[in-house]
């Protein structure tokens, strides 16, 4: 009982974070609507790294689907000839097995539900993408709007 009230306080933690995460994303472009930028070099940093945010899960995702899922041969061909099953049907399951993992991996760096993948067998995934959101989301963004709503006269 007690480990199980250990998971469900971890799981709520984790739904917390991604909620977090996902009205951080929505103050974040709206505040490129709302505010007004005191220099054009802050304006076109903060669209870069709003740019940034929507271009890394997009390119991954390209990137995996070129080099795991279209390029690799499926290994399970030839125990699954042996049972009679079709390569054809295979193929198509391993290509579209590939397509939802490799897809949905990547956005998951873009909303934050990331934080729902369990460590023991993601931890790559976790680690990249709690980095991505200090380093690359939270920090700089910060950063720029303070020094934004520091030079406004």
């Amino acid at each position: 009982m007690p480990s199980q009230g250990r998971r469900c306080i971890f799981y709520f933690l984790r739904l917390v974070g991604i909620l977090l995460m996902l009205a951080s994303l929505i103050s974040d472009y709206s505040y490129i609507l709302k505010q007004t930028f005191s220099r054009k070099l802050f304006f076109a940093l903060y669209v870069g790294f709003l740019s940034f945010r929507i271009l890394f899960p997009l390119i991954l995702i390209a990137r995996n689907l070129c080099f795991k899922v279209c390029g690799k041969k499926n290994e399970l061909q030839d125990f699954e000839l042996k049972q009679g099953v079709k390569v054809a049907d295979i193929k198509s399951e391993h290509v579209y097995q590939g397509f939802v993992m490799y897809t949905f991996l990547p956005l998951m760096y873009f909303t934050g539900s990331y934080r729902t993948l369990d460590l023991k067998n993601f931890k790559g995934e976790v680690g990249l993408g709690l980095c991505l959101d200090f380093f690359f989301y939270v920090l700089p963004v910060i950063l720029l709007q303070a020094l934004n709503n520091a030079t406004l006269v």
